[in-house]
């Protein structure tokens, strides 16, 4: 039997956060005909309509009935019904049809009376739930001194169609869930201290269930811990509201889709194949489980993290057979939604190692340029000796996550491109018999780090690519992982660096070479622009020059991309009017040929825009500008036109946020350069002396010099006056002092080569490979290989070739050994 209660009746117990609930006693206090108040369990609904109960101090009588066991089949709910009215006094009159008899007696009732029917998800439900719903509203229709309030686990007919027929006021689970501020003062109350971002984060993961964070919060306070979501806690609560549920479809489909972080209603299709997904979607986001968002034009859906997290344990627990059936049919959508990462991920995790394999196998470039977290994550796994028997998961799961973003760094903002030039090097170096996987592994990797604008990793990958060139004594690999750092280094704006491995022997010798074909061809190719880029942002004699050996690339990607900026570039130093002209011709057609959204085209497009603002035609280059993402390469042209147009204070702002991220050198160095300009432009000229005085430092350490050049005359003659060694950076010629490929000053000899490393210097010189090394001193190639890594590094040196020039004149230790 049902509780029965009225005003002075021992009721539950009420809270006392009034704040808590307020939308209930808001939507109480309207006194409409019917007030429908629905939430999963655990959201306070009885609690806060009990409070409004017991602070009612005038107005009709209130009768509050909570509904139970025996209200499940329609004859209990109305035998109980009759019993209330009865108690109230209502007249009800002879008759044994208990629903004939409220009906007439509530259609007849001329006083006031408010019915609060809670727990009403009971009504009726294993028999009669709809004809009860018809009844009550009907009742409420025709009799205007009834006010009859329903809570409810969940959606009735009542709600829906009732507010058809009369006035209805609905509070919802978002209308009771708690926000960040309201679980930040709960968690005070009970004296704990938690941060605003700490309670927004708790109230997210739970999606503000009421209880669920009342109780993690309790938990905390008894425990002295931290205020965490308590699993435990959220399991239990999740375990009674699937009991809770009368739909065995809805449950299946709500711990189906629980599997994947968010799904469309495509995917719960597949999840779920079968399923009436509209209703279940409707009923979970009706009972505040579900959230909804919009993906472009894609609708997206998922669960608190916390809640997901919990429903993904508890089907693990009770039938884990589920989790590899939903991953299965995932594959399927992720194929269509997600690409080849998503069908790996889901393959992985379903153990269908075959379709693992054959993903890795057809998609490896777009995996390895793109989606390098789900190559490793895929590698970790598959089982060891499937991965050992892929040269190419090996390489991935040993070395990509030593390179791989460290946690906290800007994640970057470009959307990523397939560069045709990264097949071409695969198949150029497959049929020139080289090594093979490790090296075009490591190699996709570093390139498509620096298309993410992820240089670190960049270094580190091409590093990689050259040691491994070393070790093997792969000529191609060496001159790749070299190319590599001369191109990152030179993207980077560290000018003195991409010159000094511009400078490497074995590539010097390409780059200054004749045209050649093939892998050595491409590397070439890629040399030059990278030289050219350095030479430019040196202003050095020799960047037309540089430039000019630049050859025309057929394949319209990233690398040609590239080519043309280094023209333009150095047209924004030395170019006539008529040069100018023409490199924005040229990059306005390659802008077309580029992927939107990516780094090359924030390049190409800032260069534009540069050269547009030397032209005098600063409103084309806001038009450029104003088309590109806000990121530290456009925000640095940005305060080049704010320059231009006299903005100065603008142009420090924008400046200053460039320098506050981890932009390039060369981003960083013009934006203390336009610092220094606007502050001189302002009338202050201690600070613009400053400002400037740490862009000459920053010339001096990096070897940048353009955007001194950049500077109108008399800025940088006002600001040189108080820094006496800017005049050397620019010169009245305005070139910079050469610093040619040949030539390159030797460094000293160091003190720290141990007598081993010594003995395999000095035995170099006779034998060109570790194995000729190892025969003369007696000891193992592998210890070769250690003691060349050792001394390579401690002379700074990437080849043999490299390490013989350098310590040519030394007087090296262990000398005697061999009887020189």
């Amino acid at each position: 039997m049902g509780q029965v209660g009225g005003r002075g009746d021992v009721l539950p117990r009420a809270s006392r956060d009034a704040q808590i609930g307020a939308k209930v006693t808001e939507a109480l206090e309207r006194r409409a005909p019917l007030t429908v108040v629905r939430a999963p369990r655990g959201y306070g609904k009885t609690t806060a309509v009990v409070r409004w109960i017991a602070s009612r101090a005038e107005g009709p009588p209130v009768r509050y009935v909570r509904l139970g066991l025996e209200e499940r089949v329609g004859a209990g709910f109305w035998r109980l019904l009759r019993a209330v009215l009865e108690e109230e006094g209502v007249e009800t009159g002879p008759g044994v049809d208990d629903r004939a008899v409220v009906r007439r007696a509530l259609t007849l009732h001329r006083r006031p009376l408010v019915l609060v029917l809670d727990d009403f998800h009971e009504a009726g439900r294993l028999e009669g739930a709809p004809a009860i719903d018809e009844d009550l509203v009907e009742l409420v229709r025709r009799n205007d001194r009834l006010e009859l309030v329903v809570v409810t686990r969940a959606v009735r007919d009542i709600e829906t169609t009732g507010a058809l027929s009369v006035d209805t006021a609905v509070v919802r689970p978002t209308d009771l869930a708690l926000t960040g501020d309201l679980v930040q003062a709960l968690a005070r109350r009970r004296g704990l201290t938690v941060s605003a971002e700490h309670a927004h984060r708790i109230a997210d993961d739970l999606g503000g269930w009421p209880a669920a964070v009342r109780a993690c919060i309790e938990a905390a306070a008894m425990n002295g811990s931290d205020t965490v979501v308590d699993t435990g806690l959220v399991d239990d609560y999740l375990f009674g509201l699937l009991q809770d549920m009368t739909s065995d479809g809805l449950r299946d489909f709500l711990l189906r889709t629980a599997v994947p972080e968010e799904f469309s209603e495509a995917t719960a299709r597949a999840i779920v194949p079968g399923a009436a997904v509209g209703t279940h979607l409707r009923n979970l986001r009706a009972a505040g489980l579900l959230t909804r968002a919009h993906r472009g034009v894609a609708v997206r859906y998922s669960y608190p993290r916390a809640i997901r997290e919990a429903l993904v344990r508890i089907l693990g627990e009770t039938r884990p057979e589920v989790v590899p059936e939903v991953h299965r049919a995932l594959m399927a959508s992720a194929a269509q939604e997600e690409g080849p990462a998503g069908v790996l991920r889901h393959a992985c995790l379903a153990g269908e190692w075959e379709v693992a394999l054959a993903v890795v196998e057809e998609d490896w470039a777009t995996l390895v340029t793109h989606h390098q977290d789900a190559l490793v994550e895929a590698a970790r796994a598959i089982p060891d000796a499937l991965v050992r028997a892929d040269s190419r998961l090996a390489v991935v799961r040993d070395e990509l996550p030593r390179g791989m973003r460290r946690p906290g760094r800007n994640p970057g903002v470009w959307l990523p491109s397939d560069p045709a030039f990264l097949d071409l090097t695969a198949r150029l170096r497959s049929a020139e018999g080289g090594t093979g996987d490790h090296v075009m592994v490591l190699f996709q990797w570093a390139v498509s780090a620096v298309l993410a604008g992820d240089n670190d990793t960049a270094l580190y990958a091409f590093g990689r690519v050259r040691e491994h060139g070393i070790e093997h004594e792969d000529l191609a690999a060496r001159l790749m992982g070299t190319v590599g750092m001369l191109m990152t280094r030179a993207i980077l704006g560290d000018v003195e660096h991409a010159l000094g491995w511009a400078r490497d022997p074995e590539l010097a010798d390409v780059l200054q070479g004749p045209s050649r074909d093939g892998l050595v061809g491409l590397i070439q190719a890629s040399a030059r622009i990278g030289y050219a880029i350095a030479c430019v942002d040196g202003v050095l004699p020799d960047a037309a020059a540089a430039v000019a050996r630049i050859r025309e690339l057929r394949r319209r990607d990233d690398l040609w991309a590239m080519s043309v900026f280094a023209r333009a570039h150095l047209a924004t130093v030395s170019g006539s009017e008529e040069e100018r002209a023409r490199s924005i011709g040229a990059l306005r057609a390659a802008l077309r040929h580029t992927d939107p959204g990516g780094i090359t085209e924030a390049t190409l497009a800032t260069t534009l825009a540069e050269l547009l603002l030397l032209s005098g035609m600063s409103g084309a280059a806001a038009d450029v500008l104003d088309d590109l993402p806000d990121t530290a390469v456009s925000a640095t042209t940005r305060a080049q036109l704010l320059l231009a147009q006299g903005r100065w204070r603008d142009a420090i702002r924008v400046a200053e946020a460039v320098l506050a991220t981890p932009a390039t050198r060369r981003a960083h160095f013009a934006c203390e350069v336009h610092i220094a300009w606007a502050l001189d432009q302002l009338g202050e000229p201690a600070a613009a002396r400053r400002a400037f005085a740490q862009a000459v430092r920053t010339a001096q350490e990096t070897g940048l010099r353009r955007a001194l050049h950049l500077l109108p005359t008399e800025v940088f003659e006002s600001l040189a006056a108080g820094v006496p060694s800017a005049r050397a950076l620019r010169p009245a010629d305005g070139r910079a002092p050469a610093r040619p490929l040949e030539d390159a000053p030797v460094p000293p000899a160091p003190a720290d080569l141990s007598d081993r490393e010594a003995e395999v210097l000095v035995a170099l010189r006779d034998h060109a490979g570790p194995a000729g090394i190892a025969e003369q001193l007696g000891i193992s190639p592998n210890t070769v290989k250690t003691h060349l890594r050792r001394v390579y590094h401690k002379l700074g040196a990437s080849s043999r070739q490299e390490a013989l020039r350098i310590s040519a004149h030394w007087p090296v230790r262990g000398a005697s050994r061999r009887g020189d």
